[in-house]
């Protein structure tokens, strides 16, 4: 394992936003398997299982966000450079990757939104 202390700062907090993104992403799986109405695991309880769902729904928009900014970012720096006459370094262009990324984000983000919307809590009835 080699870290270079040389790599610009905004290619760092990319790479730490998509970290963060992939520790949401795993979190906010958990949760929402331990929230599934069709599963055992954990407790028992409707609202529990309905709370566990939710909050796995708001990590998928979290971990979305963290993807979308970083993946933003990135091609933000990449087109700046890209246009800039007195930049000297090597030249890149906005490739697969970065497409693939924005569609990614935006169906975690997506998923996230279903999910959490799909989670209605019970009524109480008056009486």
């Amino acid at each position: 394992f080699v870290f270079s202390f040389s790599v610009l700062a905004h290619i760092q907090a990319c790479r730490a936003l998509m970290i963060a993104s992939i520790l949401l992403g795993f979190v906010a799986t958990v949760l929402s398997l331990l929230g599934l109405k069709c599963t055992n695991i954990g407790l028992s309880d409707e609202d529990a299982k309905m709370k566990f769902a939710v909050t796995g729904g708001f990590l998928f928009i979290l971990g979305g966000l963290c993807s979308m900014v970083a993946v933003s970012w990135y091609a933000a720096m990449v087109t700046a450079q890209f246009f800039d006459p007195l930049y000297a370094g090597t030249k890149y262009e906005l490739g697969p990757a970065l497409y693939l990324g924005w569609a990614g984000s935006v169906l975690c983000m997506l998923g996230g939104i279903f999910l959490t919307c799909s989670c209605k809590g019970k009524k109480k009835q008056d009486y």
